[in-house]
């Protein structure tokens, strides 16, 4: 009788899921070393990305946005029943500026000139989008929403003819 042995492809070693995981871990690893020594000026990290809160409240949807560096004008928000999107476009100089920009000499630079994102916010519950208000405050993005009245769901008993 021959011993018939069962592998369990996610701990056996070599073909494993972990040891896939580990190659392409090494791979991307390269691969950013290898674009950061071909193009250095490409920042890695997390510009243009806006991190959120979404708190439930008892009658309404309260989003929390982090946006530092955007004034009202540079953002834009929009709300359906489920969700909230938010995007931003921000430069710090405009084309009139360029002489101004010239003339700056730069001791440390590291902040973005310009910046853009999006971010779309699914919801759990269904708003009322048209009564949604939003506040900017030292950087911080607050969007209120209303929260949609919930009807009840009715059963009829229909008799069968």
């Amino acid at each position: 009788m021959a011993n018939i042995a069962r592998k369990d492809p996610i701990f056996d070693e070599g073909r494993s899921l972990i040891s896939l995981q580990r190659n392409m871990d090494q791979l991307f690893d390269e691969l950013f070393r290898w674009s950061e020594s071909m193009w250095p000026f490409v920042e890695r990290g997390d510009e243009g990305y806006v991190y959120v809160d979404v708190i439930d409240k008892e009658k309404d949807i309260l989003v929390k946005a982090n946006v530092p560096g955007f004034e009202q004008e540079d953002i834009n928000i929009e709300v359906t029943e489920d969700s909230v999107t938010i995007r931003g476009k921000f430069e710090e100089y405009n084309k009139d500026d360029k002489k101004e920009k010239e003339e700056i000499r730069y001791v440390i630079k590291e902040r973005p000139q310009k910046m853009s994102f999006e971010r779309v916010i699914p919801l759990d519950v269904k708003v009322m989008p048209d009564k949604a208000k939003a506040k900017l405050k030292n950087g911080v993005l607050e969007i209120t929403i209303p929260k949609a009245e919930v009807t009840e769901k009715k059963t009829i008993k229909i008799d069968v003819e």
